[in-house]
């Protein structure tokens, strides 16, 4: 069943980007489609992240201190425009490590926290 979740979001990443979906969003298509073509992404493909130790997000967030207190407000107001929509609005730095999520609560509207509870370090495109 897993793989058959992926299975189909592939397909579906292929025929939007590739324009054979008329009821998509043309700027998903297009973004899609630069996934596809300038950074080689399979979306078939299924890649574990790479989880970093506590102190290395500590000192990436560090790094960019003065950049998450900035954004903050701005994360809340987009995570609220797109209330309900089962959105998490993510700021990672140059690498791919999640800095910061703003995602919804079953129970308490939204939150905002450090990583979401976890890091990922991205591989190298």
């Amino acid at each position: 069943m897993h793989n058959d979740h992926f299975s189909r979001h592939a397909q579906q990443v292929l025929t939007v980007a590739h324009g054979r979906d008329p009821s998509s969003d043309p700027s998903i298509a297009r973004s899609w489609l630069r996934c596809l073509e300038d950074y080689h992404l399979d979306p078939a493909q299924t890649i574990a992240p790479t989880v970093l130790e506590h102190g290395r997000l500590l000192e990436s967030r560090e790094r960019l201190q003065q950049v998450l207190q900035i954004a903050g407000n701005e994360m809340n107001s987009l995570h609220q425009q797109l209330s309900g929509a089962g959105h998490a609005v993510l700021l990672t730095d140059a690498r791919g490590v999640i800095l910061n999520c703003v995602t919804a609560r079953p129970s308490a509207g939204f939150s905002s926290a450090p990583g979401c509870g976890s890091a990922r370090l991205e591989r190298s495109l």
